[in-house]
């Protein structure tokens, strides 16, 4: 008689377990996926190379999976240089932006706060782009369409005579 039940429990456990694993795909099948929010998150990009070439932090997404979009409340977006020295190139802080990584884009009707190892930019109303993918060293331009202020770190001779990495 103790035999049986155990044989029984046992069968029992094993269904349940199956039955359990398999939920997912039975909800999965029947129902579209939800548009749900991704909280307190970190997204990076690589390049061909293999390199990191930015890191995509922000307090709340939502992705359009549809439209290729993520639309980031609290953004922090780090911008490397391309290969093994990972140098950090640049920083963009806003409290929204939407973001389009495929094409590499980002833009926001907020303050941008931009800041480089030679100066820091803060305005109003932004669009960044990566506007050359092919080169080893990809360039990457900001525009801001109000209330800029920049702040230089160093001389304005020793900021020109850097690699134009970043084009305002």
């Amino acid at each position: 008689m103790i035999m049986i039940r155990r044989h029984y429990y046992f069968l029992f456990t094993l269904c349940l377990a199956l039955f359990l694993e398999a939920i997912p795909f039975i909800s999965l099948a029947k129902t579209p996926l939800p548009e749900a929010p991704i909280w307190q998150f970190r997204l990076p990009l690589f390049g061909q190379d293999g390199y990191k070439r930015w890191d995509l932090e922000g307090r709340e997404g939502h992705f359009s999976g549809n439209e290729g979009r993520l639309e980031v409340q609290g953004m922090r977006l780090r911008v490397f240089t391309a290969g093994a020295s990972q140098q950090l190139e640049a920083t963009l802080e806003s409290p929204q932006a939407t973001l389009f990584p495929k094409s590499r884009k980002a833009e926001g009707s907020e303050y941008l706060f931009l800041t480089t190892p030679h100066y820091t930019v803060v305005g109003h109303g932004w669009r960044w782009e990566e506007i050359d993918h092919g080169t080893a060293q990809p360039m990457y331009r900001v525009v801001l369409e109000s209330d800029v202020r920049v702040v230089f770190k160093d001389s304005l001779d020793r900021v020109f005579k850097q690699p134009k990495a970043l084009e305002l």
